[in-house]
């Protein structure tokens, strides 16, 4: 059985990585697909949550957040 929703956005994110870095950087740099990923879900959370102010918590998910930012800037 397949997941065809986990498949399409796997694809989208792939195919959006590429319109935005291009093929060759995206394929130097696998991680990328898992770095956007994690941000996603981390301004989802932000996004979803009743409590004012998460984004400045120093919770794992910012600590993944921000490490994030700092290896797509490094790339």
């Amino acid at each position: 059985v397949v997941d065809l929703g986990a498949a399409m956005h796997r694809l989208t994110r792939r195919c959006a990585l590429e319109m935005l870095f291009g093929e060759p950087v995206v394929r130097a740099h696998p991680e990328l697909e898992e770095i956007v990923e994690q941000r996603r879900a981390y301004v989802d959370r932000v996004l979803a949550s009743p409590v004012p102010g998460l984004d400045a918590w120093p919770t794992p998910a910012r600590r993944r957040f921000r490490r994030g930012r700092a290896r797509l800037a490094a790339i």
